[in-house]
């Protein structure tokens, strides 16, 4: 898109391929804004350039956004971030991606670019999880498995894995990835600090104490006591 307001909710941007050098395998943005809100791209790619599942020039918003699966030939394999551009991650999952050649698997930034890192998880990318030259604000509570987002804020999680399940349904319009059992991820927010009454599959927050890292909220099974009648 170009010279435009994109907004995508409740979708798949699933196994598409951009050929060329002009990148951005499941969305090209150029001089334009963009929101995401409840979405998955994924298993997207770009072949010969950057950004394999969005390419991204001027303002990009994500809100419970999954980003999986996608390969960029250069950088930027699920995310590229264009010169002075911004971005928004917020409960947003983006995770094993890969830059095949390059680096940023799971984002890149180029020069005077700001990306802000809130509620997600960055984790389990090929070519490390973040790198570029732009800077990054971290509002808190997010986790990198590699400590290359530089992340600093209250309640981040560095070199930590967050047990993430396998890309599925897992109810919701799109796939997610679940937070295994024993995950750092889960009810690591305190509930003042979730902007986003819902989780990507319209899961309420918080299910437990606290809410989730990413874009999954972990319902937790209900413990149903017998009931136990005495005998007069």
């Amino acid at each position: 898109t170009n010279q435009a307001t994109l907004t995508i909710t409740g979708t798949g941007i699933l196994h598409n391929e951009a050929r060329g050098l002009n990148g951005g395998g499941g969305i090209f943005i150029f001089d334009s804004s963009a929101t995401l809100t409840n979405s998955t791209v994924a298993y997207n790619s770009a072949s010969e350039a950057d950004g394999g599942g969005i390419w991204s020039g001027m303002t990009l918003a994500l809100a419970n956004v999954t980003l999986s699966g996608n390969s960029a030939r250069a950088r930027g394999g699920g995310l590229f971030i264009s010169v002075g551009s911004t971005a928004t991650l917020t409960h947003t999952s983006v995770a094993f991606n890969e830059a095949v050649m390059g680096t940023g698997g799971g984002l890149y930034q180029k020069e005077q670019t700001v990306v802000t890192q809130r509620n997600s998880v960055v984790s389990d990318n090929t070519g490390e999880n973040c790198a570029g030259l732009g800077s990054v604000t971290s509002p808190g509570y997010n986790l990198d498995s590699d400590d290359t987002c530089q992340l600093a804020g209250t309640g981040d999680l560095v070199l930590t894995d967050p047990l993430l399940g396998p890309l599925q349904d897992n109810g919701g319009a799109t796939d997610t990835h679940a937070l295994l059992s024993g995950s750092p991820a889960a009810n690591a927010i305190p509930p003042d600090h979730c902007p986003l009454p819902t989780d990507q599959r319209g899961v309420t927050r918080p299910q437990g104490p606290a809410c989730d890292m990413g874009a999954y909220e972990v319902v937790w099974p209900r413990l149903y006591l017998p009931v136990i009648l005495k005998d007069h």
